[in-house]
């Protein structure tokens, strides 16, 4: 059930993040940055500065937690507040962002996070989030009827 919420969370996410990421390209098509290995560990330095992943999974337990029943909130926020080894995911969200991204697009995402205004828009994710998710959480369990009255057709 937590992997299943997990996974619906990371979908809305991508859904409202993404577009986000699109427009503030093209909306600060800056000078180009070469995009070589160092430059993409600079920008990728540099978004883990603005978004930390400390602050990136005490925002998700603290937006999350409500859609658990009451008994396993605690366990989940310190699951991700207290327990997680944050020296081990930020090397891994730097080593994904490096793999995954462009120098150019990684800058971009770490200047959208400097802007205050990007701060709070992404604080009220969270909170976007658990509104939207009954919704995405009614369409997933409509669809996956449909699957499977097809499949006993």
């Amino acid at each position: 059930m937590l992997a299943e919420k997990m996974c619906l969370m990371k979908m809305v996410l991508l859904i409202t993040v993404l577009p986000l990421f699109l427009l503030q390209g093209i909306i600060l098509a800056e000078e180009s940055i070469t995009n070589t290995l160092k430059n993409r560990y600079l920008q990728a330095d540099r978004y883990l500065e603005v978004n930390s992943p400390q602050e990136i999974f005490e925002e998700i337990a603290e937006s999350t937690q409500y859609m658990l029943p009451e008994s396993e909130r605690q366990n989940f926020v310190d699951t991700l507040t207290k327990h997680l080894d944050m020296d081990v995911l930020t090397d891994g969200m730097r080593a994904s962002l490096v793999k995954t991204f462009t120098a150019e697009e990684i800058a971009v995402l770490a200047d959208f996070y400097s802007k205050p205004a990007a701060k709070s828009a992404m604080n009220k994710m969270g909170l976007y989030m658990s509104d939207i998710m009954p919704v995405v959480q009614s369409e997933m369990f409509k669809a996956q009827q449909k699957v499977l009255q097809e499949k006993s057709e």
